[in-house]
This record gives structure tokens, sequence and C-alpha cells, in this order.
């Protein structure tokens, strides 16, 4: 059964095996790997990092259990992995055990939401309108630079009142404010 993650077993940075996902994953033929190294295999600019991981493991010292790193999928691109490794016996020597899951499309969703955010973020902050957020309670959580110029108040002031705070007892009366409705 074909698992879905790649599994690399390396020593002296000379790759000893690698699972068939590799080159379904990477579309790049065997024969091309055969003669690899393993840091061949990852983007230049994460090569140090992985080398660093590397020894250190290697080395008995502690290390993450799981980091992310690209590998080249071709020419002009490259996947993301989350690379997990430990220290095993292979052929009488030890060598590296190293499973990558292949996370580029998770990575592609977080950049995409990432992107929404900030321009929601930029959408609120610039916003003509005041734009309050506010807990259950009617506690102020948020305030854009327009609700502090309409208030006469810091965010930092904002975020320690209750949005009764800004009403008359008669215009409270007159319309009760709903917290209901920030459930």
């Amino acid at each position: 059964s074909q698992l879905p993650d790649v599994v690399i077993v390396h020593r002296n940075n000379k790759l000893l095996f690698v699972s068939d996902q590799m080159f379904d994953i990477s579309g790049i033929p065997r024969y091309e790997y055969k003669n690899s190294t393993f840091l061949e295999l990852l983007h230049p600019e994460d090569r140090n990092k992985v080398m660093d991981i590397s020894k250190k493991r290697l080395s008995g010292e502690p290390v993450p259990e799981k980091y992310d790193v690209r590998i080249k999928c071709s020419e002009h691109e490259c996947n993301t992995f989350e690379v997990r490794g430990t220290i095993i016996d292979f052929e009488g020597e030890k060598a590296t055990l190293t499973v990558l899951t292949n996370i580029t499309e998770n990575k592609r969703i977080e950049e995409a939401l990432r992107h929404k955010q900030e321009q929601y973020f930029d959408l609120v902050e610039n916003a003509v309108d005041a734009i309050f957020h506010g807990d259950s309670a009617g506690n102020f959580i948020g305030a854009n630079p327009r609700a502090c110029d309409m208030t006469g108040y810091t965010k930092e002031e904002l975020l320690t009142m209750n949005m009764e705070q800004l009403f008359t007892l008669d215009q409270i009366n007159l319309k009760p404010l709903r917290y209901d409705l920030l459930k």
C-alpha cells in the first residue's frame, strides 16, 4: 500500500533510500535522484537550517520534532514539506530516517487566509465609518481609528469601556442596547 508521506534514508548527505512518493510528487525521474545528495533536493535557502538540525540530531542534541522545508520539484517550483526525522540503524550503520509530509496546499491556503485577513484589517482600519467590536456583555474589544476620532477616546481607553458609556441614559431608555444580537 502507498503511504501519503515521502520516506528518505540518508547518511552523510548521501541518499540511501527514497520512496516512490517522492517521484510521484516531484515529477522528477528516479534516475535523477540516484546520484543526488539530500541537500541537493532542498531549496538553497533551507540547506543551512537542515544541515544544522542534522548535525544536532546526530550528536544527540535536542532538535525540533518537526520543521518545514522546501524541496525542488522542478527548476522553478518547490513544494513545502513538514519534516520529521530520527536516527536509525541502516545496513549496520547510523543513518537518518526522514519522513516528509507534503504541506504545500496547506501553506497556499494559509497564505490566502493571511492575505484576506490583511485586506479585512485594511478595510476596517481605513473605513470612513466608525467600527466597534464588542463582546456579548457590550464591552469593547476592538475599534478602528474612525471610532476613536468620533468618540474622542483613544483605542486603549475604548477597550476599557462598555458600549453603554457612549450613550446617555435617555438614549438607552429610548432604544435599549441589544447585547443578545452580539452573540
